[in-house]
């Protein structure tokens, strides 16, 4: 759920690059690299994405991906401050 929360503040499911990484990929694509819910909306592929990267100890390619874009936001969030 977190993955949730930081895609709202951070509006990463219209991040261009994230967008057009999950637009570009097919469902079992994104089932592959993440998992088959994952590719039910982009708010979960960024949601399974996070929660992959945040629990796994070797995260694969797409979370580190999604995870590194919330980083990226998030500390332009918090450099505004």
């Amino acid at each position: 759920e977190l993955g949730h929360m930081l895609d709202y503040l951070c509006n990463v499911s219209a991040d261009k690059e994230v967008f057009e990484q999950y637009e570009k990929s097919s469902k079992h694509d994104i089932g592959k690299a993440l998992s088959t819910y994952a590719a039910s909306s982009i708010q979960e592929y960024i949601a399974e994405g996070f929660a992959e990267f945040m629990s796994n100890s070797s995260p694969r390619e797409t979370a580190r991906f999604i995870a590194n874009t919330i980083t990226r936001c998030y500390q332009s969030l918090i450099a505004k401050r």
